[in-house]
């Protein structure tokens, strides 16, 4: 019987190149998976490696989205957070302005009112007065015509303040034209008096930073 017939020396030689091509590919295509020289790394971070592998870049592109992914997000919530903020101040300053202009108007009201309380206060005392006159003219009548038909009596009070009727404050005759026009001349003063502090009170506040202190209507 005869054997297997022993491969030749050429036969063997390519044998030999053939596997040593087999395990060189086979160390390559490692190679190329693994990478060589990695140091260990935390999962979710970038590999460190004298030669990075498919394994490795997958393991960096993960990496890489992850980190993207953060920032965005990152992005996303401070972006929402500044909106969310910038409204908030919207909010407050909307709130501080109308505050701010409700104060002043009233503020406003507050000096208008006082000023028209004065106003009827003035007014009621001078008529009281002019009734007083008439009455007074009236009633010494008689007498007066005997002592050459007119008698003096005490004159209207005049406006306090700035605006002042043209009476005689020694007395006031007691005819009924003279106390009239002397009645409306007192009303009028009072009536320019008032204005004047109305306008000053006003002029006073300031609508940037109003207050609610009684020296502020300047009555």
């Amino acid at each position: 019987m005869i054997g297997p017939k022993p491969l030749s020396a050429v036969a063997l030689k390519i044998l030999g190149a053939v596997t040593l091509v087999a395990i060189a590919g086979c160390a390559a295509q490692t190679l190329r998976i693994e990478g060589a020289g990695c140091a260990e790394v935390a999962e979710g971070q970038r590999s460190h490696c004298l030669f990075k592998g498919f394994r490795q870049k997958l393991a960096d592109r993960d990496a890489t989205i992850a980190e993207r992914t953060a920032e965005r997000d990152s992005e996303r919530m401070n972006h929402r957070q500044t909106k969310s903020a910038y409204r908030e101040a919207q909010k407050l300053a909307a709130e501080a302005e109308e505050a701010r202009l409700a104060l002043v108007t009233l503020q406003q009201k507050e000096i208008t009112d006082a000023t028209l309380d004065d106003y009827r206060r003035r007014i009621t005392g001078a008529r009281a007065a002019a009734e007083r006159l008439r009455a007074a003219a009236a009633g010494g009548g008689t007498a007066a015509a005997g002592a050459g038909g007119t008698r003096d009596v005490p004159a209207l009070p005049a406006a306090a303040g700035r605006a002042a009727p043209a009476t005689d404050q020694a007395g006031l005759p007691a005819g009924a034209d003279e106390l009239n026009w002397r009645l409306i001349a007192t009303m009028q003063a009072n009536q320019l008096d008032v204005l004047i502090d109305w306008i000053e009170a006003q002029h006073a506040i300031d609508p940037n930073n109003p207050s609610r202190g009684d020296d502020d209507n300047g009555l």
